[in-house]
């Protein structure tokens, strides 16, 4: 039972190491970059990356619940480690290539943000 347990967490562990290496390649960090800070992801020595159209997700889902301690929750996380906020707010090489306005006015207002409340 606990070779299976064990086998189970490493393939977790290898799925989570894989999803934040492409999100992170896809934002335009370097492989290595990439895959150093997906091995910190992976391991919890970082907290998760936001990604917009999850956060959206989650906010239309607390409207309609009245509940939202999970959205709470994951702005906290993310808030609280500089490297998860940095590599959260990076814009995809698409929008990059599009000249990536609407993002960059999302990135610049919450860096705003974070310095209001700094």
């Amino acid at each position: 039972p606990g070779a299976s347990g064990e086998g189970r967490a490493r393939e977790e562990f290898a799925r989570v190491v894989k999803k934040s290496f492409a999100l992170l390649v896809g934002r335009g960090v370097g492989p290595n970059e990439a895959a150093a800070m997906a091995l910190r992801l992976a391991s919890g020595v970082t907290e998760a990356l936001l990604e917009l159209p999850q956060l959206d997700h989650m906010v239309s889902a607390a409207k309609l619940s009245g509940n939202f301690v999970p959205v709470a929750q994951l702005v906290s996380k993310v808030f609280s480690s500089p490297e998860a906020l940095h590599y959260s707010f990076l814009l995809s090489k698409e929008r990059q290539q599009e000249g990536g306005a609407e993002g960059e006015g999302r990135a610049a207002a919450a860096a705003a943000a974070a310095d209001a409340d700094a």
